[in-house]
């Protein structure tokens, strides 16, 4: 703790007043450091009983992702893995260890042979999670016996990781029996070893409030280049994937905005220009009846579309059409 002599020394010899006080903005990583980090970074272990590491100390591997905000506003801080098991934490407001994945929920579950219904039932979670969570301990427990593994399907999988292939190309291969056969290889013991043994260095994730100001100025440069703005292209931009976009309801909402933004502003240009055709058409017909059909041919655009676009062309091109027609009767009739 810091005493209050101490802080009005360092504001005198900086030459500012304690108003001044009020307007300093803390980096976020102090800020982490302080609110967020675990106060039980000394003590970091796997916790998944079935593990052979269980309780062990530097086992843990540190991810690219200090921490996260979640919709409900729960903060997820210190992502880490286990090199031995490949159970993913992360610690919440608590400073409690969770488990990403909710393997060791689900663990007496498994224990206790309970279906792939039971499981859903008795943990409330989705049937694509749970087939997830009984593929990976399909390998892992002796409740399960002797697992036969093609032995050609692994060491073809092992090479996949190696060469980073995306899981849904390998979720297309034609060895596979169906999809619980797939996933019990890629959670296979081996697998995960090799994934996490040959993944790429992840770099620390950007805060989230840098990833919005960036958003902003790439949503106004591609206004301005005129260019299309749609979320793979920001989140291309940025650097992030379009998920970590779709996650973040603010970004998302912004982004929406903004295209909505570029669609009508293109839309006014567009609506400017057939006015302009329109005029001109009309100043320049001559020799009979203007027909609605004359005009629309003329511009290339179909009056079924502009009637929900702009009405207010079909209606100004109606009321010019009309009026051209009076003004031709009138002169034949002079």
């Amino acid at each position: 703790m810091i005493h209050i002599t101490h802080l009005l020394k360092i504001l005198y010899l900086r030459d500012k007043t304690p108003i001044d006080l009020f307007d300093i903005h803390p980096p976020e990583e102090f800020l982490y450091h302080v609110l967020y980090k675990p106060e039980n970074q000394l003590d970091l272990h796997c916790i998944a009983p079935w593990c052979s590491s269980y309780k062990k100390k530097s086992t843990l591997k540190r991810t690219g992702t200090k921490r996260k905000i979640k919709k409900n506003g729960e903060m997820h801080c210190d992502y880490q893995t286990c090199m031995e098991c490949g159970c993913e934490y992360y610690w919440n407001e608590k400073d409690e260890q969770i488990d990403k994945r909710q393997y060791i929920q689900c663990y007496p579950f498994i224990l206790s042979n309970a279906t792939l219904i039971e499981l859903m039932e008795k943990t409330q979670l989705s049937e694509t999670k749970c087939r997830h969570i009984m593929a990976y301990f399909k390998t892992r427990l002796d409740q399960f016996g002797v697992y036969n593994l093609n032995v050609q399907n692994l060491r073809r999988l092992k090479t996949a990781v190696y060469r980073d292939l995306r899981m849904s190309e390998i979720r297309s291969w034609n060895c596979w029996d169906n999809e619980d056969h797939f996933l019990e290889y890629w959670y296979h013991q081996d697998i995960i070893s090799e994934k996490l043994f040959f993944q790429k260095k992840v770099s620390e994730r950007i805060p989230r409030e840098k990833i919005l100001t960036q958003i902003k100025e790439i949503c106004k440069t591609y206004i301005e280049a005129n260019m299309d703005i749609s979320l793979k292209n920001v989140a291309k931009e940025v650097g992030v994937s379009t998920n970590t976009i779709s996650d973040w309801q603010v970004a998302q909402d912004y982004i929406k905005e903004m295209k909505r933004h570029q669609r009508e502003g293109r839309l006014n240009i567009r609506k400017e220009q057939l006015y302009n055709q329109v005029n001109e058409f009309i100043d320049n017909f001559t020799g009979r009846k203007l027909h609605s059909k004359d005009i629309y041919e003329h511009i290339q655009v179909k009056q079924s579309f502009l009637t929900t676009a702009a009405p207010d062309l079909v209606k100004y091109i109606t009321g010019r059409r009309k009026e051209y027609n009076r003004q031709m009767y009138d002169v034949k009739n002079f």
